[in-house]
């Protein structure tokens, strides 16, 4: 999925404002749950990260600084010296672009202890969180219910899929809840 695509479906996936007033957020949480799903065009463009990946490409043409979906939040990126760029986390946990493509996540506070395998390229993550992102923003006006766990694994089996294949599905089953 291209960049600009990722933007405009997950504002699409947002529920509106009187759908989550009416599950019972107050007003500004509902906000701010909105905001959680929109992403912000920079005025300049960044020069880094480099690289044609569509992932890369949103960072640095999008402040990504109050997208959060589920425990994913993109808090800023640094490349380390190894080529592996950090593009935001999974609650404390870091979630790593590599130098061959894929997106991790690594435990905090270690340098090589994998938790999960999230994506084969930052194009095929941005596909995975499309969906998530849909069936999380649906969970959260009640349209399918939290406990639904048939749900959320059929839907972390698509996003796994979406992200490359079974050997993602550990963390989209993680990510929904499908527990």
């Amino acid at each position: 999925m291209e960049a600009r695509d990722f933007v405009k479906q997950l504002a699409e996936a947002t529920p509106s404002l009187a759908e989550l007033e009416r599950c019972g957020l107050a007003s500004e949480d509902a906000k701010a749950f909105i905001e959680s799903y929109h992403c912000v065009r920079r005025n300049y463009p960044l020069t880094e990260p480099s690289g044609s990946d569509s992932l890369l490409e949103l960072l640095r043409n999008w402040d990504l600084s109050k997208v959060e979906i589920g425990l994913i939040r993109f808090s800023g990126f640094h490349a380390e010296p190894s080529g592996a760029i950090h593009i935001g986390c999974v609650e404390a946990d870091p979630l790593v672009l590599l130098p061959n493509g894929e997106i991790v996540v690594y435990e905090s506070g270690t340098k090589d202890h994998l938790l999960w395998r999230v994506a084969k390229s930052g194009t095929a993550f941005l596909d995975a969180l499309v969906i998530a992102a849909r069936f999380l923003g649906r969970q959260a006006v009640g349209t399918i219910d939290i406990d639904d766990y048939e749900a959320a694994r059929s839907v972390a089996l698509e996003c796994a899929a979406a992200a490359g294949g079974d050997r993602f599905k550990d963390f989209y089953t993680m990510l929904l809840g499908a527990m």
